[in-house]
């Protein structure tokens, strides 16, 4: 069973959440990977790095950064919301990446979901990601 499969109970269907790591996703014609530098702890921040193959000096400000890290914690009870680390674009002709570190805090521990979004060649992608962050 994959991070993304669906379980059905009656003629419901949710997606199910598998409890491990999912730090790799492809979108948008891109590669991500999202790399925590250490383990993900509850009342916590973690650094971590982005790294957008084939983005090489591409992204483009979107939001006033670079990119958006957005996280919800277990039912979604929690919520994460981190931008790159260093100067925010002053300008729409500005251009980053393809690594970008972060700084980003989790209030509870449990599965979280994290979606990052840019914009790269003027089209918004987002990109999936599973993190457990511990006690």
């Amino acid at each position: 069973m994959r991070a993304t499969d669906w379980v059905r109970v009656g003629d419901e269907a949710a997606p199910f959440i598998i409890p491990a790591d999912v730090l790799t996703a492809d979108a948008g014609g891109l590669a991500f990977t999202l790399s925590p530098q250490s383990d993900a702890r509850a009342g916590g921040t973690v650094s971590m790095a982005l790294s957008v193959a084939g983005a090489d000096g591409s992204l483009e400000p979107h939001l006033g950064a670079y990119a958006h890290i957005v996280g919800f914690g277990p039912a979604a009870t929690s919520m994460a919301h981190a931008h790159p680390l260093g100067d925010a674009p002053l300008s729409a002709d500005e251009r980053a990446g393809p690594d970008l570190a972060f700084e980003v805090g989790f209030e509870e521990r449990g599965v979280h979901r994290l979606f990052v979004e840019i914009r790269h060649d003027g089209e918004l992608v987002t990109a999936p990601f599973t993190l457990v962050v511990a006690e």
